[in-house]
């Protein structure tokens, strides 16, 4: 048998089928929610900055398996407590850092400034900077930046690189990154 009888013999197969044959009927399906408050749900743009990419080879910025790293190894409890910058050590005492590479995570509150949150929540939060620092770029491999978190955006989590210095913390303060881009 040639090729050309095979696809004639095919096609004929398939278009004798009815379309529907493969679909069952269905009818009157009707969704009642089991709370009304399911569809009312709200997204807040966080407030966010992420790092210019540099030009050519002069990109410093931190890859994502790094700063991945570098976040997974900030604690991870789910408890809510007291971030706070003065006082002991309960572990919410910030600024805190951790490096993974060329990556720091770094996690601060202003001066005189508490907040109430989780470590999940922080970690969380630096996911999220990196996904939409990655989405900014065209290789999405490269992070930098900062977001606020937290109640009233009291909290700042930072993705750095190795030389990158934080010139601010009250607000969204300033970072200013080895390639001289500098965040307001």
């Amino acid at each position: 048998m040639s090729y050309r009888l095979l696809g004639i013999l095919a096609l004929v197969l398939i278009s004798s089928t009815p379309a529907t044959a493969a679909v069952p009927a269905i009818r009157n399906i009707t969704i009642i929610p089991s709370s009304p408050s399911i569809y009312n749900i709200s997204y807040t743009v966080p407030t966010y900055k992420c790092s210019k990419v540099g030009l050519f080879k002069k990109d410093k910025r931190p890859s994502w398996p790094e700063c991945y790293r570098a976040i997974r190894a900030l604690p991870h409890s789910h408890n809510d407590g007291t971030f706070h910058r003065a006082g002991s050590n309960n572990g919410y005492r910030l600024p805190m850092t951790e490096r993974f590479g060329r990556c720091r995570a770094h996690v601060e509150i202003g001066e005189r400034m508490e907040a109430v949150s989780s470590w999940v929540a922080v970690t969380a939060a630096l996911d999220q900077l990196s996904m939409l620092c990655r989405r900014q770029t065209s290789k999405g491999e490269r992070v930098a930046g900062w977001l606020l978190m937290g109640p009233e955006d009291r909290i700042k989590v930072s993705l750095l690189g190795p030389d990158d210095q934080i010139l601010g913390i009250e607000g969204a303060g300033v970072v200013l990154f080895s390639n001289g881009t500098e965040l307001e």
